[in-house]
């Protein structure tokens, strides 16, 4: 049995109560008939435990008037939200397949006490993990990329902040300073305020300057935790990512078909950094202290403008900016594999699919191996046919896409993607290889349309704006991104 059909069949026949959605139905006067449940399960264990599902929830409910609703929710569904309030209530879920969610109350009804967390050190949700995972990873891309164009710039015209020292430089790009010799303050937060269109750390805030609450971490630490694990989050070791970056950086025509400057690939990706670690803040935000009933969903109580001054440190007059998520944005943090709050009102098909296909391609590029099944295809399909025409971002849209994968690929994946929502094939296994100095960016289709096999460049560049990053990198002061 199916917990598709679990209230309509089991729990009709036991307890005909439970299953009316309709509160006003049960509107007895009581408070406690205003409550509902929640249930979370596993859809790929679902059918061996719907009769335990079903049992607990005959054996712990005590109302008559309960209303219980169930959700699936999997492993991956964990690593961009989740319902519950710690990791290890996640463990547990993930161990049993199923679990009760808290007791919630219906639209309308404001909980007398909603359920807290234990303050003191970050809690990390899988969806944390996963964030900062990513986060310390690309700190490790950055300084790779930093290290390369300093090799390649010897000898040639290049900025006055490219002879920094790596982590002196990454210091603004990781929000802390720590170890770095010549610091007053060890360990003080950098605060993170834009400057023109760029992100960059500010050691003097002023009344008034906007500041966005970011992930903060040291460059050490970022860096040593990076680096554990970097194999087989990239496929290369870190001596082999320093080689892939001097090459590729070095000869670009190769690689990308066009010149791209190495010291404006270091300034993109360090913007991705500062991004991604403004994303992971306002996530673990949106996990942390407080919850209620929001509409149909468990939401969280973030915190206070004020605690966020208070942790770094600002003065009570300055503002807190609040990043604006456009769909190229949350694009980008999806590829390098960051994760933020689900998109609230205003969400579309057509912004969620392609958000959805950008994670599938970081995914693709970076473990070698994705599989473009039904779910992709529609996706895909969706954002082909979606208007995005009035939308201001479209052709930055366009132009993010094209770049996630090699001009020579995108028409054999579509053509795979095609197979596949035809129904002319249940799904195709796509690999992804990165090329080596003697070869060329290729994509082969199989005959039977069942194996795709693309070699590319291990960077994902934004050329088609390479001349506006060239810029920017030859605007930076000797301070490199400080504001100035």
């Amino acid at each position: 049995m199916s917990l598709a059909h679990l209230q309509r069949r089991y729990l009709a026949d036991e307890a005909p109560d439970f299953i009316d959605d309709d509160i006003d139905q049960h509107n007895s006067g009581s408070r406690r008939a205003n409550i509902s449940r929640v249930v979370y399960y596993d859809p790929e264990r679902e059918d061996p435990l719907t009769l335990t599902i079903a049992r607990e929830l005959l054996s712990s409910s005590r109302s008559p008037y309960r209303t219980i609703r169930f959700e699936a929710l999997t492993e991956t569904d964990l690593r961009l939200w989740s319902p519950f309030r710690n990791r290890a209530d996640e463990k547990s879920y993930m161990m049993a397949g199923h679990s009760q969610g808290l007791d919630t109350l219906m639209p309308g009804v404001w909980p007398d006490k909603p359920a807290k967390r234990a303050r003191g050190r970050r809690e990390y949700h899988l969806a944390i993990e996963q964030s900062v995972d990513a986060l310390q990873k690309m700190v490790c891309v950055a300084e790779a990329s930093f290290l390369a164009a300093e090799r390649l710039g010897r000898g040639r015209p290049r900025p006055q902040w490219s002879r920094m020292q790596a982590q002196e430089f990454l210091a603004p790009v990781c929000g802390r300073q720590s170890g770095i010799r010549g610091c007053d303050d060890p360990g003080a937060i950098i605060p993170l305020i834009r400057k023109d269109e760029l992100l960059v750390g500010c050691e003097s805030v002023m009344p008034g300057d906007m500041v966005y609450p970011a992930w903060p971490m040291t460059p050490n630490t970022a860096l040593m935790r990076g680096r554990s694990g970097i194999s087989a989050w990239f496929r290369l070791s870190r001596p082999a990512l320093d080689k892939r970056m001097k090459a590729e950086l070095g000869e670009p025509g190769k690689y990308f078909g066009q010149e791209f400057d190495a010291h404006a690939a270091t300034i993109w990706l360090c913007q991705i950094v500062m991004g991604m670690r403004i994303a992971t803040e306002e996530m673990w935000r949106s996990l942390s202290e407080e919850r209620f009933l929001e509409g149909e969903h468990v939401r969280f109580i973030s915190q206070s403008n004020q605690a966020l001054k208070n942790k770094l440190g600002l003065p009570k007059n300055t503002q807190i900016a609040q990043q604006k998520w456009d769909l190229t944005r949350r694009m980008l943090v999806a590829f390098f594999g960051g994760v933020l709050p689900p998109r609230g009102n205003g969400r579309s098909a057509v912004c969620d699919s392609a958000e959805q296909l950008a994670r599938w391609l970081g995914l693709l590029r970076r473990s070698g191996a994705a599989i473009i099944g039904l779910e992709i295809s529609q996706a895909f399909q969706t954002l082909v046919d979606g208007n995005l025409a009035d939308d201001p971002f479209w052709m930055d849209v366009n132009d993010l896409l094209a770049a996630m994968l090699p001009q020579q690929a995108w028409q054999d994946m579509s053509e795979a993607i095609y197979l596949v929502g035809t129904r002319k094939c249940e799904s195709v296994n796509v690999r992804y290889k990165y090329m080596e100095p003697d070869e060329e960016p290729i994509s082969v289709l199989n005959s039977t349309g069942r194996q795709l096999e693309i070699t590319g460049p291990f960077l994902m560049l934004p050329l088609s704006v390479a001349d506006y990053w060239t810029e920017q990198a030859r605007s930076l002061t000797e301070r490199g991104l400080y504001a100035a």
